[in-house]
């Protein structure tokens, strides 16, 4: 494992502690745990919390981090899975499929598998109807 990603994990773990010490899970995602963090990339974590009736996001500095936070519930999350599905692009799927586990609970698992299936099954196929095909020749 990297210096940086080490750091990375620690900074992360204290953000978790400091600012969202009521939350049921966390998890860090994005380039750090890719793999490809640069010196300028942020820490993007999600936070889950059983108790917010709605998402939202923060965008905060931690120890010179730049920090994008992605606060949801087991409801509002699967909420943007169906979204991001729809549109094609599985961003929070991949987010949480790869993230490493800064708080563990066991709404995790079942986000997780359900964030891998999602990818593996790839985008839905486009269905087309006689009225949005028009054939000529």
């Amino acid at each position: 494992m990297s210096d940086l990603l080490t750091y990375a994990k620690q900074t992360a773990r204290l953000i978790v502690e400091s600012r969202y010490p009521d939350c049921d899970a966390a998890l860090l995602a994005g380039s750090f745990v890719r793999g490809q963090a640069t010196a300028t990339s942020d820490l993007d974590l999600i936070i889950f919390r059983e108790s917010v009736p709605a998402s939202y996001w923060e965008s905060f500095t931690f120890d010179e981090y730049p920090v994008e936070a992605f606060i949801h519930s087991s409801t509002t999350i699967r909420d943007f899975f169906r979204q991001d599905r729809e549109r094609g692009r599985p961003s929070m799927q991949r987010m949480v499929a790869e993230g490493f586990v800064l708080l563990d609970h066991d709404l995790l698992r079942p986000l997780k598998a359900q964030a891998e299936s999602e990818l593996l099954a790839g985008p839905p196929c486009c269905r087309l109807s006689k009225r949005t095909v028009r054939v000529t020749f």
